[in-house]
């Protein structure tokens, strides 16, 4: 059983003043003799913990801001960081400020944390990065700004003139990177639209330890406003716990062990917006690491086990 996972994040109009393969039909490829400039990007490694903590934190802010009651909600910020990101470089002054204390970053640091994100791309993960300009805009495209979001996110440029044929070729962008699972965002472009920023994830992987069919099982799920449903919930042993003082959850890993699913689940009697507003990105990333440090610990504990059994 795989996991397939997409974001897609799209912006537009903006009003803000790797090089993506060759240019489409009626558009102009901005970043023709412009690449990653391999003297400005250390040499790969993950985030740093101030890095992830910010990331955490706006993460925990969007997924606020967006959690209606009574509703799900599935996001990306990663996807939006990146999208946003790449309009930072264009900006400057209070508009930068702005976007940096939104962010939860300065722009130096948010580009190397996307950058230790994103790429270099995976077998199981994917990203790719986008900006269309409109050809009668009146932008001024700085060379500037092309080479930071060639560096820091390998992003293709374009400028073309909002037509159907732009529509038709940002379609076909997206369902190249996302390996078809998107195939159209765009019916149409308004007329009043500038600059799309586009940022693709693809995530597709198998567990680690698969489920069974026979671990599909129906039960009642109890709802936050005690409403009793009907669903179909998967069941399975875990041995990566997370805990806090009003939450529990696991992590379960895809294969090869780079990814995994995390998942946590307010105590009874703690509403979810309440839970939400109490957790900031160091104390969730804390809670993470420590399922990590468990797991960690119990996979020692079964291979002494298993020597000393030996």
């Amino acid at each position: 059983m795989k996991k397939r996972i997409l974001a897609l994040a799209l912006t537009l109009p903006l009003l803000l003043s790797c090089s993506g393969c060759g240019a489409p039909a009626e558009a102009v490829d901005l970043m023709k003799g412009i690449w990653p400039d391999g003297g400005q990007r250390p040499p790969k490694q993950g985030p740093s913990p101030e890095q992830i903590a910010g990331l955490s934190d706006f993460s925990l802010a969007l997924l606020r801001e967006n959690a209606g009651e009574g509703e799900n909600v599935l996001l990306s910020p990663l996807s939006i960081v990146s999208a946003l990101g790449m309009t930072a470089n264009g900006a400057r002054g209070e508009t930068l400020a702005q976007m940096e204390g939104v962010l939860g970053l300065p722009l130096t640091e948010l580009n190397l944390a996307v950058y230790a994100s994103l790429f270099p791309p995976s077998d199981q993960f994917h990203a790719a990065n986008s900006i269309w300009f409109r050809d009668s805009g009146g932008l001024t495209v700085e060379e500037e700004f092309l080479q930071a979001n060639a560096n820091w996110y390998e992003a293709g440029a374009y400028r073309a003139p909002f037509d159907e044929t732009t529509c038709r070729a940002i379609n076909d962008w997206v369902g190249k990177n996302t390996d078809g699972m998107i195939g159209k965002i765009l019916d149409e472009i308004p007329g009043d639209a500038v600059t799309y920023l586009i940022n693709a994830l693809a995530f597709d992987a198998k567990w680690e330890t698969p489920y069974e069919e026979g671990q599909a099982q129906e039960a009642l799920f109890t709802t936050e406003n005690g409403e009793a449903r009907k669903v179909t919930l998967m069941y399975s042993e875990e041995g990566r716990y997370l805990e806090d003082e009003n939450a529990v959850g696991l992590l379960k890993a895809y294969a090869g062990g780079r990814y995994a699913f995390a998942a946590l689940l307010p105590d009874e009697g703690v509403e979810m917006a309440g839970y939400l507003a109490s957790l900031t990105g160091e104390r969730l990333v804390e809670i993470l690491e420590n399922g990590l440090r468990l797991s960690r610990v119990g996979q020692v504990l079964v291979e002494r086990c298993i020597a000393g059994w030996k």
